[in-house]
């Protein structure tokens, strides 16, 4: 496993990436590094989360750590201004989103709820600072067979 993220690492710094990737170069690290198809979604709401996840297909979003503070007290220092997890379920009765998030020691099958994460996604912003992650775009990220 050390060897696989090790040379991952060296992927992405052959292509410039830096430590935090945006979902662009998400995208080209599973279509060229793992040879994913992958499908970007642009201003995601509830209807287009919920299905590919009906279809078993998970869905990466980046998000504003900060927001996601409210509902997750797990994470460091408040949160993370630049934080990416992947959501696996949601639950229409209480209406939240089921996820996977490695940030935090207690992430597996975290819930938040509907209107917290998607008000909390946002991609690196084009200003490189991770203050000004208000300003990135709302995407999200599906990888396909």
């Amino acid at each position: 496993m050390v060897s696989s993220i090790l040379s991952l690492i060296d992927y992405q710094a052959t292509q410039g990436f830096k430590k935090d990737v945006d979902i662009d170069q998400m995208a080209t690290i599973a279509y060229d590094y793992l040879n994913l198809k992958y499908q970007i979604i642009l201003q995601p709401n509830l209807t287009d989360i919920k299905s590919y996840l009906i279809r078993d297909i998970p869905v990466i979003i980046p998000a504003n750590g900060k927001q996601l503070f409210a509902e997750n007290r797990h994470f460091a220092n408040g949160g993370p201004y630049y934080h990416n997890l992947v959501i696996l379920g949601y639950d229409d009765k209480k209406e939240q989103f089921t996820v996977h998030d490695v940030g935090t020691r207690h992430g597996a099958y975290f819930k938040y709820s509907y209107r917290l994460l998607l008000a909390s996604i946002h991609d690196f912003p084009p200003s490189q600072l991770k203050q000004d992650i208000e300003q990135g775009d709302k995407k999200a990220l599906v990888l396909l067979k």
